[in-house]
């Protein structure tokens, strides 16, 4: 529709303010679609979907919901890590995948989940617009301290071009003993 209110310029000048109000209407429309779509994904708690097939599903919902491409890579992880780790997990990368779209508007998200040592770790990183400064808000925040309940700690990089996450999570007895 933008593309025909710009050759209407030339031939009705008159008729483009009702374009550019369908063009409006139509592009809200969609967000709301694609809005609802990711409050469905916020909705999804299977309690048996747990580990790297609840997010690589997770994340191919949200391709599909978003069409940002996802791009996720497991290294050496084990498919699961119990119940705990396994939320934490599930959630920062939810919340990652989510602040991808609604705040850094990217076109694609790397999850990449590796053992390291005693360590899990979980780094999301888009090529959105990154962020100059960063207000922690409510999602931050909860990835925090979900992290802290299982000792893990959350860093977090903001840059221009680029926004990451990156979890470092004990997966040793000695950690929670």
């Amino acid at each position: 529709m933008m593309e025909a209110a710009t050759d209407m310029m030339r031939r009705n000048p008159l008729g483009i303010p009702s374009f550019l109000r369908a063009a409006r209407d139509n592009a809200q429309e969609g967000l709301k679609q694609i809005r609802a779509e990711l409050y469905k994904l916020r909705e999804v708690a299977d309690s048996n979907a747990l580990g790297l097939r609840a997010l690589n599903r997770l994340s191919r919902l949200f391709e599909r919901a978003t069409r940002i491409q996802v791009l996720f890579s497991y290294g050496n992880a084990k498919w699961q890590y119990g119940e705990e780790i396994d939320f934490s997990v599930y959630h920062l990368v939810q919340e990652g995948l989510l602040n991808a779209f609604r705040h850094g508007h990217a076109s694609s998200v790397r999850i990449h989940i590796w053992e390291t040592n005693d360590t899990l770790e979980v780094k999301v990183e888009d090529d959105g617009r990154g962020a100059d400064c960063l207000k922690e808000g409510i999602g931050i925040r909860g990835m925090r301290e979900r992290l802290a309940k299982i000792h893990g700690t959350l860093r977090i990089s903001p840059r221009a071009g680029s926004f990451v996450l990156h979890a470092v999570i004990p997966i040793s007895r000695r950690a929670y003993a």
